[in-house]
């Protein structure tokens, strides 16, 4: 069973994306801050990350920078953002 781990600080997000997943067979974990995520993340080992940039107290650019030290796990980036430089940043 493929895990997903959502970072997300919207709860309403997460539960139903929870219902979604699950429903179709993923093991969903969830955190609602970005420290949290890390934590998880060793700990779940996860096939692919749903986060959030805009998290209460890290920011998904830096959640995602220190995972991508660690892994090359598949990672969908969320953002209510809609500025050029935001969706680039996410890139790099």
């Amino acid at each position: 069973m493929a895990k997903i781990l959502i970072i997300d600080d919207e709860v309403n997000i997460i539960e139903l994306a929870k219902l979604y997943l699950q429903r179709d067979g993923f093991q969903v974990e969830a955190a609602t801050k970005g420290q949290q995520g890390l934590t998880m993340f060793t700990s779940v080992n996860p096939d692919l990350i749903i986060l959030d940039i805009m998290l209460p107290d890290i920011d998904g650019f830096e959640v995602c920078r220190q995972i991508r030290a660690k892994s090359k796990v598949p990672i969908l980036m969320l953002s209510a953002r809609r500025e050029d430089v935001d969706r680039l940043s996410a890139w790099n």
